[in-house]
């Protein structure tokens, strides 16, 4: 959890604009709809992403898509920007995302250089797999949640997962139910509810702003298992604090992916001493995979 990070302005200033979006009728929404799956930016409708497909086996445990939409803000696709350029009412939002985009875009160089010092690698050994390099994820991906009445228990805002790459970025404009899988269950365990630790990933009091960071798979098999690449899952508001009036729109999170440069070769970090007191590397993990390879195979799998 990072706090007095100096972005809360500039995230509550983006959270203003996407509540006014998420608000706009479905039909308006899908102006910036620029392709039918998930994966490639701009908005998401609700019942297109299934998350959690990239992680449960479906035979044990298949959930309807996940109670979410989302508009993905990313430089890639520019059509894909609420800009008055694409058809928009103002260019608010777009100017509310860069703003918030270039500072987490330095905030991220601060988290690597960090990452490296921690394992005993000189302080800018990740540098070269961010800084400067063309189609290093920098989205910010704005998902409104869902809130479910009870005969719709089985459709979460957003399912078990994994993150994807590298470091995730969380802030939450309010309790969503975000929780994290203890990682002393087993694997069989997580298809058992009653057997299952999940612990709460509550917002601070007093720092309501703070910041989750996540690492993702890539982090993981960059180190070995030295950091996880923890599952976790969104289920909502808690519904005993819900008037019935209240279901429907919930609130807002705005997550930021770090990368690394989708051409970089993933492979352990045998550099780091502590890297190598993890133990013996896994087989899966001894050939190397880029990290658009492994971001499209994950993309590819959560869709619904």
């Amino acid at each position: 959890m990072l706090v007095n990070h100096g972005l809360e302005k500039k995230y509550r200033a983006l959270n203003n604009e996407l509540e006014l979006f998420f608000q706009l009728p479905i039909q308006e929404k899908m102006t910036f709809r620029i392709a039918d799956e998930y994966g490639y930016g701009g908005y998401t409708p609700r019942g297109r992403e299934s998350v959690s497909k990239t992680f449960l086996d479906p035979s044990k445990l298949s959930r309807p898509p996940d109670a979410v939409e989302s508009l993905v803000l990313s430089d890639q696709n520019t059509k894909s920007l609420p800009s008055l350029k694409n058809g928009y009412k103002n260019d608010r939002l777009v100017k509310t995302y860069h703003a918030l985009k270039e500072e987490l875009s330095k905030l991220s160089l601060s988290v690597m250089e960090l990452m490296a010092i921690c394992l005993g690698l000189h302080r800018d050994f990740f540098f070269e797999f961010y800084e400067g390099k063309k189609n290093v994820m920098k989205d910010i991906r704005a998902a409104r949640y869902f809130v479910e009445p009870p005969e719709k228990e089985s459709s979460l805002p957003y399912g078990e997962h994994t993150d994807y790459t590298g470091f995730t970025f969380l802030w939450r404009s309010n309790e969503n139910g975000l929780q994290c899988l203890d990682p002393t269950n087993n694997e069989y365990e997580i298809y058992a509810e009653s057997k299952t630790t999940w612990l709460n990933v509550p917002i601070l009091r007093g720092y309501e702003d703070a910041i989750v960071i996540n690492a993702g798979d890539l982090i993981e098999r960059w180190t070995n298992s030295y950091w996880i690449s923890n599952v976790h899952r969104v289920i909502g508001q808690d519904r005993s604090d819900i008037g019935r009036s209240s279901f429907g729109a919930g609130p807002i999170s705005i997550v930021h992916f770090t990368g690394p440069a989708g051409n970089t070769e993933i492979n352990v970090l045998t550099e780091s001493a502590k890297v190598r007191a993890t133990g013996a590397i896994k087989d899966e993990w001894k050939t190397p995979i880029t990290a658009d390879e492994h971001l499209w195979m994950k993309l590819n799998a959560s869709n619904g």
